[in-house]
Order: structure tokens, then sequence, then C-alpha cells
């Protein structure tokens, strides 16, 4: 997991209190006039190519996904000055969401990252349960001005339990958005090939079972050479996905 860097509480603290206090340059500019966008029909996911393209024109649509899937958001361009963020909504629920930032001209997810690697024009959102969701661009700005944003997501995510780790698991992530969602024991550790290639994100949720409905933002793209979790009871989901076009095996190798 990502362990913050000294002094990383007073920088977060200082650039929050940047980016809300200074409302004499931009104010909240919300993407919905009062016609909001129609959605329009839920799209179904594609393996290497947008599910969705979200633009200022059509800033909003709707996914069908299964259990696992992760959404990566991938701005064409950042306009300089302009934040420019991802929600995702549940269609059930709107009370079930998720907003991560797309574009970050203060590059905040990049505090305290360490072994994670931040990119400004991309967001990483994990969607647990198999349902309908909504996407929505919004931007901070005088101007309005996102471009196009390309949502790609797993039409068939895999999930590996406990139960089928205890030899360990091999696999290719074939290109953008391909995900293995691995839910070990949290007594075993593993050696990991790969995770400093691909994304492999451990979700910390408390007492939340796996799958739920509820988003995730996952906002960095992580990595480690292995999983060795403290001691608890509890399953930590790892997420592991490719952000390339470029495959890429991974491999888990238990080692206690």
């Amino acid at each position: 997991s990502v362990t913050g860097e000294a002094g990383f509480a007073v920088e977060y603290a200082s650039i929050v209190e940047d980016r809300v206090g200074d409302d004499t340059e931009r104010v909240f500019v919300p993407q919905a006039t009062a016609t909001p966008t129609p959605a329009g029909p839920a799209a179904e996911s594609q393996a290497g190519v947008p599910t969705l393209t979200l633009s200022d024109d059509q800033p909003v649509g709707t996914v069908d996904v299964v259990e696992g899937t992760v959404l990566f958001a991938r701005a064409a361009s950042c306009t300089e000055g302009v934040f420019v963020d991802i929600a995702v909504y549940s269609v059930d629920s709107r009370d079930e969401f998720a907003v991560a930032a797309l574009c970050d001209p203060q590059g905040l997810g990049a505090i305290g990252a360490d072994e994670g690697e931040w990119t400004d024009g991309e967001a990483y959102v994990w969607l647990p349960g198999s349902r309908t969701y909504e996407v929505e661009v919004t931007t901070l700005s005088f101007s309005p001005d996102i471009g196009f944003v390309e949502i790609y997501t797993d039409p068939d995510p895999v999930v590996v339990r406990a139960a089928d780790l205890t030899a360990g698991d091999r696999r290719v992530l074939d290109g953008i958005a391909d995900t293995v969602v691995y839910l070990p024991d949290p007594a075993t550790t593993f050696d990991a090939g790969a995770f400093e290639e691909a994304c492999a994100v451990p979700v910390y949720w408390g007492a939340e079972e796996f799958p739920r409905d509820e988003p995730f933002n996952l906002d960095v793209c992580e990595h480690s050479t292995g999983i060795d979790f403290p001691p608890t009871d509890m399953v930590i989901p790892v997420v592991v996905f490719n952000r390339t076009d470029t495959p890429i095996e991974v491999e888990l190798t238990p080692t206690g």
C-alpha cells in the first residue's frame, strides 16, 4: 500500500486550501444545462477500444459492466489550468458513487504516491458490482473545455478467489483496462511478477464484502513486488489492470 511521505498531511492541506480558496480565478461550471444532456442507452464493454467517448457536447454516458471491472478514463489532453473530474454513479442509487480527478493542474494525486504512478489525464475507478453505471465529466473553469475523454471497460474481468490461489496464478493482461481481481487469503503472502508494469491496487474498504455496488476510486496506478497484508481477517481485494496497449504477463507465487 502507499505510505505518505514526510510532511504529506501539511502539504496536502495547503494545496487543498489553495484550490478551494482561489475562487477569484475560477468557479464551478456544471456540464449540464437546464435541460440535462441525455445519457443515452447503456453501452456494452468492449475489449481494447473505448466503450464510451465523452465530450463537451456529450459529457454523460452509461455503461453496463460485470463485477470486478475497472473503468479507465483517458483525456485526449488536459487544458492548462482546468480541473476535470470523472464522476461514476450507480443508476440504481445516486448515493453510490465515486469521483476521480482526471486533469489536475496542481498534481494533487502525485503527492505521497511513493511507488504509485500518477498520470495527469488518466483516472481509474473500480466497479465491483454487476450493473449499469452513469459516467459524467465535470470541470472547474469559466469556459468548460474537456475535449474528448475515452472510457475503457473490460467486458470480461477475471476474479480469482483464495481457493484458486493455492498454487499461485499466471495470466496475460492483453490491453487497456484488461483486469484481474485477486481475493487472497490475508494470511498468505505472495511474490508478484510484473506488478511494477501493471497497476496493482489493494482496496481497503473496511468490512465490505465482494462484490458490492458502490464504485471505488483507485486514485493512482500502484506498483509492488508482492502481496503482504498486516494481520487481519478481512479479505482485501487487489485490483490488477493494464493501462497500456502492450500485453503484460502477471504472476503471483505464494511464499507463506
